[in-house]
């Protein structure tokens, strides 16, 4: 089973990413968009796990340390992976509360270690991807001007394990466990 965690973004906040990946899509069509329903932040991608290392994953999304209180934020501005060349992915950053997120982030990483799970050797960046690449040939410095969301604020108020299945038309996530936010 193909498994990840992250903070899943708001409806509102959906419709206005959605939006702007939009004009991306007019300008790039060979981009592919992330679904609507599918945009979160991830904080950890575990990949292939096994029944057993699913329970273990339970009893920590079960764990008292991962209620907080609901993480405000607010978007920022549109980034790239990798940040040089072509990019082949499209995201928007987090600006307000990105401190928050980052101490989240670390105090899940100290909670999976402990219970044998390998830590993302990359370090962590806190990013909404909004679409992939592949063939495209992107104007960075155009896209980085399209920020007439910056700023939009929004809650995080839950923290979700998801199950990733591929399908051809792209992923389904299925919400596995979820942790609601103070």
């Amino acid at each position: 089973m193909r498994v990840f965690a992250a903070l899943p973004v708001p409806e509102d906040v959906k419709g206005e990413i959605a939006r702007i990946a939009r004009l991306i899509k007019e300008r790039y069509e060979n981009v592919k968009l992330v679904e609507n329903s599918n945009i979160h932040l991830t904080i950890h991608f575990f990949g292939e796990i096994n029944n057993e290392e699913l329970e273990r994953l339970y009893s920590i999304m079960d764990d008292e340390r991962l209620v907080v209180e609901r993480l405000r934020a607010s978007l920022g501005k549109i980034g790239f992976f990798p940040s040089r060349g072509n990019p082949r992915v499209i995201f928007i950053d987090i600006d307000e509360g990105k401190e928050r997120v980052y101490k989240f982030h670390g105090a899940f990483e100290i909670l999976i270690k402990e219970a044998g799970f390998e830590i993302d050797s990359r370090p962590f960046q806190t990013h909404i991807t909004i679409a992939r690449n592949r063939f495209a040939r992107i104007d960075t410095e155009r896209l980085r001007g399209e920020d007439s969301y910056k700023g939009m604020s929004f809650v995080f108020d839950r923290f979700v394990l998801y199950q990733s299945v591929l399908h051809r038309k792209g992923p389904e996530y299925i919400p596995l466990r979820t942790v609601m936010f103070r």
